[in-house]
């Protein structure tokens, strides 16, 4: 089955691989997150560690265990249409698709840098600022 990276696993892994127990108790440890879909684009939720290989500087690494990730991501969307509000759809509906998942930032770049939203996952606020960042887009159009 053909796996492709996407929805969010988190994956601990221990580096190096350990020889003992003890040894294996006190490897540093990384919390890799990644995502897997099958051939038909489905969320692969069901991974055990055995199915994973993992490696670092091409030596393959132990892991331990996965799990689904708890914390919400969170991600800036910046926008630079130059006015034109031409992402405002795409951009309503990526938030609408992840926004129980994840927390949001809006941010404009025009000129500079304007933050319209800092990060929410709260639908009136990531809705204000939906709407603030179009009037924002057509009041500095150029003529």
């Amino acid at each position: 089955m053909l796996r492709r990276p996407l929805a969010a696993l988190a994956l601990v892994a221990a580096f190096p691989l350990a020889d003992t127990l003890a040894a294996a108790r006190q490897a540093p440890r990384r919390i890799i997150h990644f995502s897997a879909f099958d051939d038909k684009g489905r969320a692969v939720t069901d991974l055990q560690p055995a199915d994973l290989a993992v490696r670092a500087g091409g030596k393959p690494l132990e892991v331990i265990r996965v799990e689904p990730a708890q914390a919400p991501l969170r991600v800036s969307v910046i926008v630079s249409d130059a006015g034109t509000g031409g992402f405002q759809q795409a951009v309503a509906t990526f938030i609408q698709m992840v926004r129980e998942r994840a927390e949001i930032e809006l941010i404009s770049l025009l000129t500079q840098l304007e933050v319209i939203t800092n990060f929410s996952s709260d639908p009136a606020v990531l809705r204000e600022g939906s709407a603030g960042w179009a009037c924002a887009a057509v009041s500095t159009a150029p003529s």
